[in-house]
């Protein structure tokens, strides 16, 4: 049975902005939970959502390297869902940060060779919602991102799927997946593996 990591920040941790102490939403509830149900005796998904995640840099650290290997040993399909803190947490949001430190990642994922047997996909995630006028420049840079991610990937000969494309609806926060939303990315989902 195929093993599916999904390595993700908060919307992929499901995490409820509703909640004063960082809950997380039920298995029931969040896309990655709903994808793992729906697919079971078929594949088994492994979350690994964490809030404030940013994309990892890959430094020449055995340590972090050897970690961050554990990590992926776990699946058969690596789906990489980050970006998004990368632009939102700094003043002056830049997509060709996040663009570059995914470039490393995958330069690092492909060329290792004790790591490279799975497949990757790289998610493009969600937009910030358009509702907002103060996040109208990050929500501009993820889109930009995303577009850098397809363009990357396609070099590459990675897989790409941009959820940025779903318009799935937002929390009332603006950068987090609502209930509604975490149903329909979910969906999405499931049609893009195919399993």
């Amino acid at each position: 049975m195929k093993k599916i990591l999904f390595f993700g920040d908060s919307n992929t941790y499901g995490y409820d902005p509703r909640s004063y102490i960082g809950e997380r939403l039920t298995k029931e509830q969040r896309w990655a939970g709903i994808v793992d149900l729906a697919l079971t005796g078929k594949a088994e998904v492994l979350e690994a959502g964490q809030n404030g995640r940013q994309i990892p840099g890959i430094p020449g650290n055995e340590e972090f390297v050897k970690r961050f290997t554990r990590v992926l040993g776990c699946g058969d399909i690596f789906a990489v869902m980050l970006g998004t803190n990368d632009v939102l947490l700094t003043n002056r949001p830049d997509a060709d940060k996040a663009i570059d430190r995914m470039t490393r990642l995958l330069d690092f994922l492909i060329e290792d060779s004790s790591i490279n047997h799975f497949d990757i996909i790289i998610i493009g995630p969600p937009l910030p919602s358009a509702d907002y006028e103060e996040l109208a420049p990050y929500r501009r840079e993820c889109i930009l991102m995303n577009e850098g991610y397809s363009a990357l990937c396609s070099a590459k000969g990675i897989r790409f799927i941009d959820s940025g494309a779903w318009n799935v609806p937002m929390s009332y926060d603006g950068v987090h997946i609502s209930v509604e939303g975490h149903k329909l990315f979910a969906e999405y989902m499931l049609k893009e593996l195919g399993i």
